[in-house]
């Protein structure tokens, strides 16, 4: 005699479908289902299909199974509290990466602010610290910033396995190749401004200031304009990324989005005006010209995923 609440049956590949989870309640037809109704707890027992004479894998995580218990436990599946608890691991896990990371920057702070200063350097730009703790929260900025950055692939693969188990394979197929292509064009981006945005706007404030003012810079500020400007340019790099999506979700078709092309220019422009930290036109042109090629590269990727 077995006293048991519920026992769910998987198939032999192990995978739960609606044709065989089954749910059963009574005693009697747990004894004609089974031809073996020995239940260990907290293991696993491979019961004889009395109906159709194979072997079906049975999960069991009652606390009672001897004679005469009259005790019943509905079984413990993965729950909340199991996603809850993997949550918090793979949460702590992403704190601790950071946290060394942004330790491991901080060592390397003031390294990393020269390879910035070259650039200002070069255009006869020169450097001081308005306040005795500027430079020492600046460092501390550069460190958390850069930290982040070395910390992503590992924030980025903690969410994605918690994520992706949840997905089916034809969502998998879009979304994987979606998040790669996002992460490359943000890096692309911000090397786009560090090696030819940066450069050409310091330049240009270099040579219009020549002879008028001393071109002299707070540190602060000098960082501030150099990872605001690179951030903007690699958000803006997503386009494509947000046309695919749109296209995918049917919202917007590969025509529309060319037929409209005269209103994206002008659109691209004022996107360049806003994202940009400076005023002056070469940074507004260098900074378009990529928005627009990018929104026509999003138009064919849109057009072969249509």
């Amino acid at each position: 005699q077995i006293s048991i609440g519920k026992i769910l049956v998987k198939n032999r590949s192990g995978f739960f479908t609606s044709d065989n989870l089954k749910t059963i309640n009574n005693k009697r037809l747990l004894k004609q289902r089974f031809s073996r109704n020995q239940i260990s707890i907290g293991k696993i027992k491979y019961g004889k299909d009395v109906n159709n004479n194979k072997k079906t894998k049975c999960l069991n995580h009652v606390p009672s199974g001897g004679a005469g218990s009259s005790s019943e436990q509905k079984i413990n599946n993965p729950t909340i509290n199991y996603h809850l608890n993997e949550l918090k691991e793979r949460f702590l896990i992403t704190i601790i990466s950071l946290l060394a990371s942004v330790i491991f920057c901080i060592v390397l702070s003031k390294d990393l602010l020269v390879e910035f200063e070259i650039n200002g350097l070069k255009n006869n730009f020169s450097f001081l610290q308005l306040n005795p703790g500027e430079l020492f929260f600046t460092t501390i900025e550069v460190a958390f910033n850069f930290g982040l950055l070395c910390a992503f692939p590992t924030i980025l693969y903690q969410v994605s396995t918690y994520a992706l188990p949840g997905l089916t394979k034809q969502e998998k197929s879009f979304y994987i190749p979606l998040l790669i292509g996002s992460i490359c064009l943000f890096i692309l981006g911000l090397f786009f401004s560090y090696y030819i945005l940066n450069p050409f706007a310091l330049s240009f404030f270099s040579s219009y200031a020549n002879g008028l003012v001393e071109s002299t810079l707070s540190i602060k500020q000098y960082f501030d304009f150099y990872i605001s400007l690179m951030i903007s340019t690699g958000i803006c790099f997503q386009i494509p990324i947000i046309q695919v999506i749109l296209g995918k979700l049917r919202i917007v078709s590969s025509k529309q989005m060319l037929s409209v092309w005269r209103y994206i220019i002008i659109f691209c422009s004022l996107v360049a005006a806003i994202v940009t930290p400076t005023t002056d036109p070469v940074t507004q042109f260098l900074t378009t010209i990529p928005l627009i090629s990018l929104y026509f590269l999003g138009i064919l990727i849109t057009k072969i995923v249509e």
